[in-house]
């Protein structure tokens, strides 16, 4: 089209409005910027719901982040539990579909969360000594619970250490 235009602009002679051919080229250039401009436009609103719907989904997806680094601390009780991202993200896509759909958000992110949660814990626990196992909870307990605001850390470190200030 552009190059049909330029080439009707260049082999021109004469009075330009006279040029039936140029003329038409002009206006089906012009209706074909009209078509570009208004997909351009509907592809801006299209990127901004993509957005919203994605960043609705930020909690599963630190929910996730929150349980692969539970796992990957659990190398420091035991060496022998190492576990890889590739692995995780392969939990993480079967938790997604797994998980009961819904319409309404908040309770398709409840339902992938839990989901995830149970499905992270039933992989490690298939990794993990007998006597790791509720070390593996209480810590995944942990970290959610925080990440949720409910734990304060000084509360978290005198359950842990006990009142040190009375020693």
């Amino acid at each position: 089209l552009e190059d049909s235009l330029l080439r009707e602009l260049a082999t021109s002679t004469g009075n330009m409005l006279d040029n039936v051919e140029l003329v038409e080229t002009l206006e089906e250039t012009k209706t074909k910027a009209t078509e570009v401009s208004e997909k351009l436009k509907l592809a801006a609103k299209t990127a901004i719901d993509i957005d919203k719907l994605r960043d609705g989904y930020r909690p599963a997806a630190r929910r996730g982040a929150i349980l692969f680094f539970v796992l990957s601390e659990m190398a420091l009780v035991n060496n022998m539990y190492q576990y890889s991202l590739a692995s995780f993200l392969d939990v993480f896509d079967l938790s997604l579909r797994k998980s009961l759909p819904d319409s309404i958000l908040q309770k398709r992110l409840k339902n992938i969360m839990n989901a995830l949660t149970l499905n992270v814990y039933n992989y490690g626990c298939t990794g993990l000594f007998e006597k790791h196992k509720l070390l593996f909870a209480f810590n995944m307990t942990i970290k959610l619970q925080q990440a949720e605001q409910h734990i304060p850390q000084e509360e978290l470190e005198f359950f842990l250490k006990g009142n040190i200030s009375l020693e």
